[in-house]
Protein backbone atom coordinates (compact mmCIF):
# COMPACT_ATOMS: atom_id res chain seq x y z
CA UNK A 1 0.00 0.00 0.00
CA UNK A 2 1.37 3.40 -1.00
CA UNK A 3 1.48 5.92 1.82
CA UNK A 4 1.26 9.56 0.82
CA UNK A 5 1.81 12.33 3.30
CA UNK A 6 1.39 16.00 2.54
CA UNK A 7 1.97 19.22 4.44
CA UNK A 8 0.29 21.59 1.95
CA UNK A 9 -2.36 22.55 4.50
CA UNK A 10 -3.79 25.28 2.26
CA UNK A 11 -4.81 22.69 -0.39
CA UNK A 12 -8.44 21.59 -0.75
CA UNK A 13 -7.27 17.95 -0.66
CA UNK A 14 -5.29 18.27 2.60
CA UNK A 15 -6.71 16.24 5.48
CA UNK A 16 -4.52 16.21 8.58
CA UNK A 17 -1.26 15.33 6.86
CA UNK A 18 -2.85 13.13 4.19
CA UNK A 19 -4.15 13.76 0.68
CA UNK A 20 -7.89 13.22 0.19
CA UNK A 21 -7.68 13.32 -3.62
CA UNK A 22 -8.48 10.10 -5.45
CA UNK A 23 -5.69 10.83 -7.95
CA UNK A 24 -2.76 13.20 -7.66
CA UNK A 25 -0.52 14.23 -10.51
CA UNK A 26 3.18 15.03 -10.07
CA UNK A 27 4.62 17.08 -12.92
CA UNK A 28 8.18 17.95 -13.86
CA UNK A 29 9.01 15.89 -16.93
CA UNK A 30 12.66 16.99 -17.08
CA UNK A 31 13.15 17.29 -13.30
CA UNK A 32 16.57 16.40 -11.93
CA UNK A 33 15.74 17.34 -8.32
CA UNK A 34 12.64 17.38 -6.14
CA UNK A 35 12.60 21.19 -6.38
CA UNK A 36 11.79 20.85 -10.09
CA UNK A 37 8.64 18.78 -9.44
CA UNK A 38 5.13 20.02 -8.66
CA UNK A 39 1.84 18.59 -7.47
CA UNK A 40 -0.50 19.78 -10.21
CA UNK A 41 -3.50 18.53 -8.20
CA UNK A 42 -2.91 21.32 -5.66
CA UNK A 43 -5.74 23.84 -5.43
CA UNK A 44 -5.93 26.49 -2.74
CA UNK A 45 -8.81 26.17 -0.28
CA UNK A 46 -11.91 28.10 -1.26
CA UNK A 47 -15.51 27.54 -2.28
CA UNK A 48 -14.91 27.54 -6.04
CA UNK A 49 -11.96 25.13 -5.84
CA UNK A 50 -13.84 22.89 -3.41
CA UNK A 51 -16.68 22.46 -5.90
CA UNK A 52 -14.27 21.96 -8.80
CA UNK A 53 -12.30 19.34 -6.86
CA UNK A 54 -15.26 17.26 -5.69
CA UNK A 55 -15.00 14.86 -8.63
CA UNK A 56 -11.46 13.92 -7.51
CA UNK A 57 -12.29 13.22 -3.86
CA UNK A 58 -11.24 9.87 -2.41
CA UNK A 59 -14.54 9.31 -0.59
CA UNK A 60 -14.02 5.60 0.11
CA UNK A 61 -10.51 6.32 1.43
CA UNK A 62 -11.79 9.08 3.70
CA UNK A 63 -14.47 6.77 5.12
CA UNK A 64 -11.88 4.00 5.70
CA UNK A 65 -9.61 6.54 7.39
CA UNK A 66 -12.41 7.48 9.78
CA UNK A 67 -13.29 3.92 10.82
CA UNK A 68 -10.00 2.04 10.58
CA UNK A 69 -7.32 1.64 13.18
CA UNK A 70 -4.66 1.74 10.46
CA UNK A 71 -2.48 4.81 10.39
CA UNK A 72 -2.84 5.30 6.61
CA UNK A 73 -6.05 4.38 4.83
CA UNK A 74 -6.01 7.18 2.26
CA UNK A 75 -4.09 5.84 -0.72
CA UNK A 76 -4.53 8.00 -3.80
CA UNK A 77 -3.53 6.96 -7.30
CA UNK A 78 -0.30 8.82 -8.06
CA UNK A 79 0.45 9.78 -11.66
CA UNK A 80 3.97 10.99 -12.34
CA UNK A 81 5.56 12.79 -15.28
CA UNK A 82 9.04 13.03 -13.72
CA UNK A 83 10.75 10.83 -16.30
CA UNK A 84 14.11 10.86 -14.51
CA UNK A 85 12.73 9.69 -11.16
CA UNK A 86 13.63 6.15 -10.13
CA UNK A 87 10.08 5.61 -8.81
CA UNK A 88 8.35 6.51 -12.09
CA UNK A 89 7.05 3.25 -13.56
CA UNK A 90 5.26 3.96 -16.84
CA UNK A 91 3.73 7.20 -15.56
CA UNK A 92 2.82 5.97 -12.08
CA UNK A 93 4.73 6.37 -8.84
CA UNK A 94 6.01 3.10 -7.37
CA UNK A 95 7.45 4.50 -4.10
CA UNK A 96 5.91 3.04 -0.96
CA UNK A 97 6.18 6.31 0.98
CA UNK A 98 5.55 9.56 -0.85
CA UNK A 99 5.83 13.03 0.60
CA UNK A 100 4.43 16.15 -1.05
CA UNK A 101 5.52 19.42 0.51
CA UNK A 102 4.27 22.97 0.21
CA UNK A 103 3.54 24.12 3.73
CA UNK A 104 2.80 27.71 2.75
CA UNK A 105 1.77 26.99 -0.83
CA UNK A 106 -0.72 29.20 -2.57
CA UNK A 107 -0.09 27.79 -6.04
CA UNK A 108 1.05 24.54 -7.67
CA UNK A 109 4.47 26.13 -8.23
CA UNK A 110 5.01 26.23 -4.46
CA UNK A 111 4.64 22.45 -4.04
CA UNK A 112 7.05 19.62 -4.76
CA UNK A 113 7.43 15.86 -4.54
CA UNK A 114 10.06 15.41 -1.85
CA UNK A 115 10.29 11.67 -2.68
CA UNK A 116 11.85 12.33 -6.10
CA UNK A 117 15.15 10.50 -6.62
CA UNK A 118 17.05 10.83 -9.89
CA UNK A 119 17.77 7.61 -11.76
Amino acid sequence: MTRLSCNASSCINYTGGFCAAATIHVIGGDAKTSKETRCSTFAERGVMNAFAGMANTNISGELRQLITMEEYALTPNILCEAEKCRYNMKGRCSASNIQIIGEKAETTEETQCETFREV
